[in-house]
């Protein structure tokens, strides 16, 4: 039971599992901004304290429960919330549940069903830009003297939703805009709120400078017309926040940066923020990596924006390229040459570019899917993701109109690295997965799986981009390239053939028909042990493309070549074809392979033979074929890793002796690989 206090406790909590490792990795600047909110509102009447971890917010449930429980709700913490509202309601029967994130829906009916069905023992939910709302809870809370039951019977509070209990009548408050002046809360950076998570080399800081977006995208938990209003935090202040975070990051080696705007470099302040980047960048060599969402329009702006940037990586958006598709999700449509126009102006500066597709939106079929792959790859980018269709509470997408129409096939499968063991209970997060609808089915689903596999791995950018190139020299179409890289990558006898089975394999068994057998078989401590070591429930893509890079990639790199070498042998002699091609191959050997090794944290060197100049071929960004930088005579070429990063190999070998699935993560999300890469150098006669 609680005890009597002078002024109510407060726990608040934006939970992440941490089983292996940090599931979301972020600092948790969202309560942050609640917190100093409601600081700046309520001062003095409250005593709040800010959580993450699991086993920290429970122990301390369970040492001193407070009066009031928040959580932060989102689709990877659903159900690790609700375990910690169990804990907290047997040590304190009587006090509130409040619940607050993005993943609500605005239909009534849902809203009814999440209270009911659900989450029965949630008493609030905070909609919206959590600090209004949940001020307004707290005014009522107080006047009510904390009586809960005084409270769900009384009257609506403005940006909350809650269940009357007694009438079962559903209570939604005044809609709260959003803030003109979002520095109206105070930065929970500059006030000193998450030094206890920056002093945590763990968490990775997390930077707001613009609230909002304007595109109404179906499938996204911000295409609504509240998210539609954009708020923006003060130029002097963002800069501030970005300084005071790399005074405290710099001497660390994983330097990681995450900007939560949705559109970054789609408004010109933007290129103010960047310019502070940049300078901290100059002075502090922070940040070293970045994650961004860059603007869907205003190209051009974007571009000028991020291209100062160092290891930056480029970003398009497309989800589809068909109009129709576009529509039918609320997107502009694409304007392929004018895409390929501005990709260019990245890859001219020397920056990379990615794009992400959406596979299964409403009105897909086999054949848009295809053409939108062959759309984005003559669009000559570096790097290919495709996500399958999640239908997210709170999305347009995911309302009962929306199923009704499009007749979703959901299936469900387990949200990767989100799953833990606390105080004798298992928890599991669950994703819904659209693999069918009216014009989709799921033998397309699985077709699209294994071809969006063999994709990233032909555009495993600044890895075989050299092949890339080659090929694109020669005139190959890669589009077709990868269709037959499909087909005999499934038909292969060897590892690379038996790896690429495996995951086929695995992205069929993934998917379950119910949320309840999926959760009852992970319940056995034998299978809920599949999830710690990664034999199940891993992000299949970011799991093979780490396999492919670490534990077999001599043996991908020959199947490469070999699949390089028929696609061109048709406009260039064998003989010739297989010098270029082999030279390729062993450059990228002696950048690549075995990176993450003692060999490469003590920098020894690799050496190598070349006929061709690859390394100056590289340099001049693959302006003219290979045959020009053919060397008079063989030349040996040094690969070396820089000596400053280092440090990060010995981090992810540290890393490396723990479960394979923790691994797998790092090299494929916390660190930017290619930092890691040897340098090439020829050596002097």
């Amino acid at each position: 039971m609680a005890v009597p206090r002078s002024k109510p406790l407060i726990y608040i909590g934006d939970l992440t599992y941490d089983t292996n490792m940090i599931a979301i990795e972020h600092i948790p600047i969202g309560i942050g901004y609640v917190v100093s909110y409601v600081e700046a509102k309520l001062p003095g009447q409250l005593s709040i304290q800010m959580f993450k971890m699991p086993n920290k917010i429970l122990d301390a449930i369970n040492d001193n429960p407070p009066d009031i429980l928040a959580l932060g709700y989102f689709p990877w913490n659903r159900n690790l919330d609700q375990l910690v509202v169990d804990q907290f309601l047997e040590r304190n029967p009587n006090g509130l549940v409040v619940f607050g994130g993005t993943t609500f829906s605005f239909v009534e009916s849902q809203q009814r069903d999440f209270f009911t069905r659900m989450h029965p023992l949630v008493d609030i939910f905070v909609t919206n830009d959590g600090e209004l709302g949940f001020v307004e809870l707290l005014k009522n809370y107080t006047a009510c003297d904390g009586n809960k039951d005084a409270i769900l019977a009384g009257r609506p509070i403005d940006g909350c939703v809650f269940l009357d209990r007694n009438n079962k009548q559903l209570r939604v408050g005044k809609y709260i805009p959003r803030l003109k002046n979002l520095d109206d809360i105070p930065s929970p950076y500059l006030t000193g709120l998450m030094d206890q998570f920056l002093a945590n080399h763990l968490f990775v800081p997390l930077v707001q400078a613009t609230r909002g977006c304007p595109f109404q995208c179906t499938y996204c938990w911000a295409g609504n017309k509240y998210n539609s209003r954009i708020g923006e935090f003060s130029i002097e202040r963002v800069a501030a926040e970005l300084e005071y975070i790399a005074l405290r990051r710099k001497d660390i080696p994983h330097k990681i940066l995450m900007l939560a705007n949705s559109n970054f470099g789609m408004y010109k302040r933007d290129l103010l923020i960047a310019k502070k980047m940049i300078d901290l960048q100059q002075k502090h060599d922070y940040p070293t990596t970045y994650s961004l969402i860059y603007g869907q329009i205003k190209q051009e702006q974007v571009f000028n924006t991020v291209k100062d940037f160092k290891d930056i990586l480029g970003q398009v958006s497309f989800q589809s390229t068909d109009s129709k598709i576009l529509k039918n999700v609320k997107r502009p449509p694409v304007d392929i040459n004018k895409q390929k126009a501005n990709i260019s102006k990245f890859k001219d500066v020397g920056i990379p570019v990615a794009t992400e597709i959406i596979t299964g939106l409403p009105g897909e079929t086999r054949s848009t899917h295809l053409q939108t792959l062959k759309d984005i790859i003559s669009m000559e980018l570096d790097s290919v993701t495709a996500f399958s269709l999640m239908l997210i509470e709170g999305s347009e997408i995911a309302t009962p109109e929306s199923m009704q129409k499009n007749k979703w096939d959901t299936r469900y499968r387990i949200i990767p690295r989100n799953f833990g063991k606390y105080r004798g209970k298992i928890s599991i997060e669950i994703e819904t997965v659209a693999v069918g609808s009216t014009t989709y089915n799921f033998d397309d689903y699985i077709y699209f799986r294994g071809l969006h596999a063999a994709v990233r791995a032909v555009f495993f950018h600044t890895v075989f981009q050299h092949f890339i190139c080659y090929l694109r020299q020669h005139k190959v179409d890669l589009f077709d390239f990868c269709i037959v890289f499909y087909t005999n990558l499934k038909e292969f006898s060897g590892r690379v053939g038996n790896e690429f089975r495996s995951f086929l394999r695995e992205a069929r068994e993934e998917i379950w028909d119910s949320k309840e057998e999926l959760k009852a078989y992970f319940q056995k401590p034998e299978n809920y042990r599949k999830l710690v070591t990664g034999e199940m429930g891993d992000n299949l893509l970011g799991k093979y493309r780490t396999i492919i890079l670490t534990e077999s990639f001599d043996e991908w790199c020959d199947f490469y070549f070999e699949q390089a070498l028929q696609a061109v042998v048709s406009t260039i002699s064998e003989e010739k074809a297989r010098a270029e091609l082999n030279d390729i191959k062993n450059h990228i050997m002696g950048k690549v392979f075995r990176i993450i090794s003692p060999e490469n944290m003590r920098g020894e060197a690799v050496l190598n033979v070349l006929n061709h100049n690859v390394l100056q071929w590289e340099k001049d960004r693959f302006a003219k074929p290979l045959s020009y930088y053919k060397f008079d005579k063989p030349e040996r070429i040094k690969y070396v890793i820089p000596e400053n990063k280092r440090q990060i190999v010995q981090e992810i070998l540290e890393i490396s002796k723990r479960e394979r699935s923790e691994f797998w993560k790092v090299v494929s999300y916390r660190y930017h690989i290619p930092a890691i890469f040897r340098h090439a150098y020829l050596l002097q006669r």
